[in-house]
């Protein structure tokens, strides 16, 4: 816990990280929930519609990716931004320009695959294929994904970029910390499980789904900082030279 209390008070004394995070992702999610609720109460459809036109379809994950493209956008800088806080002097990536070159394409991988599985994927084999136990299984395997991106980034992030060559080196700060690192992954599954609670909650206030965005934007903040933290704690106790 030592880990989470430390992030907490990290992100507290870095705010512009989170107003940086929350000024970049913010605009898109609330665009694409106007453009939501409009489709719902104009044509009567929402996620709870079978069968979709065409053009819906291709609509909701062009959307998607949208919210993929400024999630990356805003872990890359933001995320870039706490770091050189957390790390000074030796985090050497210097500018938003660097952070998008060298990590927006990794979070925009690990987003798209988050937000497209669950409204392309899991319905396609659920209902298409008539496949609703394998849907299950891979919804749970979903979860755990979800769970993961931001330790896999934060990781990525920490060694300065990934080569499959070296990934047992990018990850051995977590996998040697496991104890902290498996503390922090059940506080994230908890505010994940209350994040879906609070969304199925608010469906009919749809309204309050930017400050839940907020809410759990600064908890995302947190656990990137806690991962870091872990990161910084494996460097520091290992003489590590890594050069970002």
């Amino acid at each position: 816990m030592r880990f989470f209390k430390d992030a907490i008070s990290a992100v507290d004394r870095n705010l512009s990280a989170l107003f940086l995070f929350i000024a970049i992702f913010l605009p898109a999610s609330v665009i694409k929930l106007v453009c939501d609720i409009f489709l719902e109460r104009h044509y009567g459809i929402d996620e709870n519609t079978d069968v979709l036109p065409p053009l819906l379809h291709v609509y909701h994950a062009a959307s998607l990716m949208l919210i993929a493209a400024f999630s990356a956008a805003a872990r890359s800088t933001a995320f870039a931004r706490l770091a050189a806080r957390l790390d000074f002097p030796r985090w050497r990536i210097s500018g938003h320009k660097e952070a998008l070159r060298r990590f927006f394409l990794m979070w925009f991988v690990l987003d798209v695959i988050a937000v497209e599985a669950p409204v392309l994927v899991l319905p396609f084999v659920g209902q298409r294929l008539g496949m609703p136990e394998f849907a299950g299984a891979l919804f749970y395997l979903w979860v755990a994904y979800v769970l993961l991106i931001v330790p896999v980034g934060t990781c990525v992030m920490f060694h300065g970029h990934f080569r499959k060559t070296e990934a047992g080196e990018i990850f051995q700060p977590l996998l040697e910390r496991i104890g902290p690192t498996l503390a922090i992954l059940l506080i994230s599954f908890v505010a994940f499980f209350f994040q879906i609670v609070l969304l199925q909650v608010a469906k009919e206030m749809k309204g309050l789904y930017p400050l839940i965005d907020i809410a759990f934007v600064y908890l995302e903040c947190v656990f990137f900082a806690a991962y870091w933290l872990i990161c910084l704690d494996h460097r520091d106790n290992n003489d590590d030279t890594l050069v970002y």
